[in-house]
């Protein structure tokens, strides 16, 4: 097993919401392509803090979140506000971790299933559920 990375699309929901209501300009909106680590271990996304910041994410100081690392190190990280993450034309918006000392985008299982994606760690891919390629689709109990 190797590596999984894809192509994401990463955009500031906050101008989202404002140009559809008229705010601002589609042209206003903050948003970047970059690779990213497909991370079944981890549990939410994570960006780095100057990525957050060029996207005019709100790094919440305050709500911070305790992270369990695969060493067992723990600390608390802030919480970036509101992100959209797009991977093959299905999206995810919600808040991220942020990472002051890293380098790497880091998509987890939460975003992942809310976009009813499949990742391959064998072929090191991600695609759309099989069953529903055409729609995302979540299972409800």
């Amino acid at each position: 097993m190797g590596k999984v990375t894809e192509k994401v699309k990463l955009i500031n929901y906050g101008d989202l919401w404002n140009a559809k209501k008229g705010l601002i300009s589609k042209e206003e909106i903050r948003w970047m392509e970059v690779e990213a680590i497909i991370d079944t271990g981890a549990v939410m996304a994570s960006l780095p803090k100057k990525i957050a910041e060029q996207l005019g994410l709100d790094i919440d100081e305050e709500d911070k979140v305790r992270l369990v690392y695969a060493n067992g190190d723990r600390q608390f990280k802030p919480k970036a506000k509101v992100v959209s993450v797009v991977i093959q034309d299905r999206n995810w918006n919600g808040d991220c971790i942020c990472e002051e000392n890293s380098d790497h985008v880091i998509i987890g299982q939460i975003p992942l299933e809310q976009m009813d994606l499949v990742v391959d760690c064998n072929q090191q891919k991600v695609y759309p559920n099989p069953k529903y390629p055409d729609k995302t689709t979540l299972l409800m109990l």
